[in-house]
């Protein structure tokens, strides 16, 4: 099962120093929402830049908030990122100044997450690429390297 949106806020808040269970400091419900809320304006902003990663929005149309019980939908491997990144933006509501190594690990984070959905197209190769003078061809065609005809062209 994939993490709900609330397990994030709290890795978020945990990562930016404003909620932690080892020191029995208690998230506070408003914050809670808050960054539930720049969670789903952080990932809608992500989606218009290419990056999808399956988020499960709350319905706005219907006026429906988000809770801390939904499920996220992000993939197991992104979660690092998006709390990381969620935790700058906290870090930003609260005025806080993030640490540098809050800004650096956030940053390597989205890196990979993009990085694992970019796609690369595959490179389509001429056939008429020059030989040079030198070379003679030992062949009936004169391409640069060999490459069947396609038949439906």
């Amino acid at each position: 099962m994939a993490k709900t949106k609330g397990d994030l806020v709290l890795k978020a808040l945990r990562k930016a120093g404003l909620y932690s269970n080892s020191t029995l400091t208690d998230a506070d419900p408003q914050a809670v929402e808050d960054a539930i809320n720049d969670l789903e304006d952080m990932m809608a902003a992500w989606q218009v830049k290419g990056i999808e990663l399956g988020y499960l929005f709350a319905d706005s149309a219907n006026d429906v908030m988000p809770l801390p019980d939904d499920d996220s939908g992000i993939p197991a491997w992104a979660y690092d990122g998006v709390s990381l990144k969620l935790a700058v933006q906290v870090c930003m509501d609260n005025v806080i100044q993030p640490s540098d190594t809050l800004l650096s690990a956030a940053d390597s984070a989205y890196q990979t997450i993009c990085i694992a959905l970019t796609t690369i197209p595959p490179l389509e190769r001429r056939n008429d690429m020059p030989r040079g003078s030198g070379n003679k061809s030992a062949f009936t065609w004169n391409r640069f390297y060999i490459e069947q005809d396609d038949p439906s062209t």
